[in-house]
C-alpha cells in the first residue's frame, strides 16, 4: 500500500488487546437530516458563510491548491461542474 503524501499512519491497538469496551452511538437520526434539508431548501439556514471559495471545473487544480494552502481555515470549497 502506498502511503498518501502528508498523511501519517498511527498504529491503533485493538480494544480487545487491553480488555477495553468500545461503544458507538448515532448522533443524528434520519429525521434530523430531513429536517435540515427542508430548512435549507426553505432558506431558513444560509450555508453561504461556510463556503470558503468556488472554482469552475476547468480550475479544479487551483481548487485543490487552494485547499492545500488553506487546509486549516477552508471549510467548504465548491467545484462547479456546470461552468
Amino acid at each position: 500500500m502506498t502511503k498518501p503524501k502528508n498523511l501519517e499512519f498511527h498504529e491503533v491497538p485493538a480494544p480487545s488487546a487491553k480488555d477495553l469496551s468500545l461503544t458507538g452511538s448515532m448522533m443524528y437520526k434520519h429525521e434530523d437530516f430531513e429536517t435540515a434539508v427542508e430548512m435549507i431548501a426553505k432558506g431558513d439556514i444560509n450555508l453561504e458563510p461556510f463556503i470558503s471559495n468556488k472554482f469552475s471545473f476547468e480550475d479544479y487544480d487551483k481548487a485543490y491548491k487552494f485547499i492545500d494552502e488553506n487546509h486549516t481555515t477552508a471549510m467548504k470549497v465548491i467545484i462547479n461542474l456546470d461552468k
